[in-house]
């Protein structure tokens, strides 16, 4: 590994590359503020200087202004103070005379917007106006009306930083930063760097530690070797990795159960499939042979098993696209309004032939005047049909099968009851997991595929219900589910 590969190199380049920005960005914002404070203090300093240029220069003879010793006053003033520049405006803002080299003079109007402002009194400063040296610059400056406020023909205009204060100032300004920037850069990097780094070499000790967990994980050893959980993110991580893998070593297993019953289910359906494929095909074979040779007795007899076995693969095969389309989510449930009372009796009379035929009794016990649920019709109509279905096949001639409906606070719990020879308690954990058949002697009817307890269990976790059972081996097995009662 390269040593700018490892997390702590990482962490200490930044650390380094973080303290540079913060230094530079130190130094320019305390340039920027010194700035500022100087000009602000500059501008209040000099408020009056205009006021007291006027007044010194004699700028005004009577009630107007002598132009004509303007500009030897100009020259006279920036020996005097060459830290000022002095320029005569117009009421419009231009430039009419000034004490510089005209060749330096890039403006030729200022915007007498700032001037307003100086002149009404502000007291925001510092307040700055157009430089005429540059034409983007702006700096602070002291203003004065000629001849007088109320009267005005022109301002006098004094920007208190001329360009020689800037070059001075400009080069004063990196010196001490030189020195105050290094010196205090240097130092916080000093400072930073050893504690940076210290605390990083603690952090990424237990980074450490950690992942040499995960390489443990990884070899399929869940132990770890910090167990501790002090409370900062690190620990917290520790802790979420252990239950983690505890929780994928449980999903693992979950998998392989979910899988060898997947495979069983592969392996019952590829049966199912081929028992009564091979039955139409072997009595279709023997009628194409014999044809002539049967009596009209025989081919009936053939022609009826093969129709049975053709029923029997599907009603599999339906079985199985409608399990496809639960499980895909493709079959949404439709709510609406509708009486169950109504729709158990529907389901009881479609079933009376077949329980007739097995010599069943099949029997509805329920309150009279029972509300609506809520719930989508067919697909209850469809989880109600399997379980009488289901109950039918595994009860015995004689036996009873009925479904009982009963009103609770907000819900009607329905019932179906059989008195078949029930199911063993070890099944019953497993009876509506995916791929999971607890009946096989089932497999041999030629009406059953084996997933109706499935598809049942599907509808109602689509309702957002859960199903339940209950069963004694020899004393007959209860279904039961919940159906939410329907808004008023």
């Amino acid at each position: 590994m390269k040593v700018f590969d490892t997390l702590y190199s990482k962490l200490a380049v930044t650390l380094i590359a973080l303290l540079l920005i913060v230094g530079i960005f130190y130094a320019l914002l305390s340039q920027s503020l010194l700035k500022q404070s100087y000009q602000s203090s500059n501008q209040q300093l000099n408020q009056n200087l205009a006021t007291d240029l006027v007044r010194e220069m004699k700028l005004i003879k009577g009630e107007r202004i002598d132009q004509d010793s303007m500009r030897d006053a100009f020259q006279v003033m920036m020996l005097v103070n060459p830290s000022i520049e002095i320029y005569f405006l117009d009421v419009d803002g231009r430039i009419l005379s000034f004490s510089a080299d005209k060749k330096l003079i890039k403006r030729h109007k200022v915007d007498l917007y700032p001037v307003q402002q100086f002149l009404q009194g502000s007291s925001q400063f510092p307040l700055l106006g157009d430089d005429p040296r540059s034409l983007t610059n702006q700096k602070p400056f002291s203003v004065a009306s000629l001849p007088d406020v109320a009267n005005p023909e022109g301002y006098l205009y004094v920007v208190l930083q001329g360009s020689q204060y800037d070059q001075i100032q400009t080069r004063e300004q990196f010196r001490a930063l030189e020195t105050l920037g290094l010196t205090a850069l240097a130092g916080s990097l000093v400072i930073g760097l050893v504690i940076g780094l210290l605390l990083f070499y603690r952090l990424t000790r237990r980074i450490r530690r950690l992942n040499q967990s995960v390489d443990r994980f990884r070899g399929d050893d869940l132990r770890l070797a910090d167990k501790t959980v002090v409370g900062d993110e690190i620990s917290q991580l520790s802790h979420s990795f252990d239950a983690m893998a505890k929780r994928i070593d449980e999903q693992v297993s979950q998998l392989q159960v979910q899988d060898n019953l997947r495979r069983e289910m592969v392996a019952n359906i590829s049966h199912d499939l081929r028992t009564p494929l091979a039955a139409i095909h072997g009595y279709i074979e023997r009628l194409k042979t014999r044809f002539d040779e049967m009596s009209a007795e025989e081919r009936k007899e053939f022609l009826d098993i093969s129709f049975r076995n053709s029923a029997r693969l599907n009603h599999l095969i339906e079985a199985l696209f409608e399990l496809s389309k639960l499980e895909a989510r493709e079959a949404e449930p439709v709510i609406e309004s509708f009486s169950i009372s109504e729709l158990v009796q529907d389901v009881i009379q479609k079933f009376q032939l077949e329980a007739a035929s097995r010599k069943l009794s099949l029997a509805y016990r329920g309150e009279d005047q029972l509300p609506l649920v809520s719930g989508d019709i067919a697909m209850i109509d469809r989880a109600l049909s399997n379980l009488m279905d289901n109950a039918i096949s595994c009860t015995d001639a004689g036996g009873t099968v009925e479904i009982i409906l009963q009103l609770e606070e907000d819900s009607i719990q329905v019932r179906v009851r059989d008195t078949g020879k029930g199911i063993d308690q070890e099944h019953l954990a497993t009876l509506f997991q995916r791929f999971y058949q607890a009946d096989s002697r089932r497999r041999n009817s030629s009406r059953h595929a084996g997933l109706g307890l499935t598809i049942t269990h599907r509808i109602l976790e689509l309702h957002g219900q859960e199903i339940g059972v209950t069963s004694q081996v020899g004393d007959g097995t209860t279904f039961l589910f919940r159906l939410p009662l329907a808004a008023a």
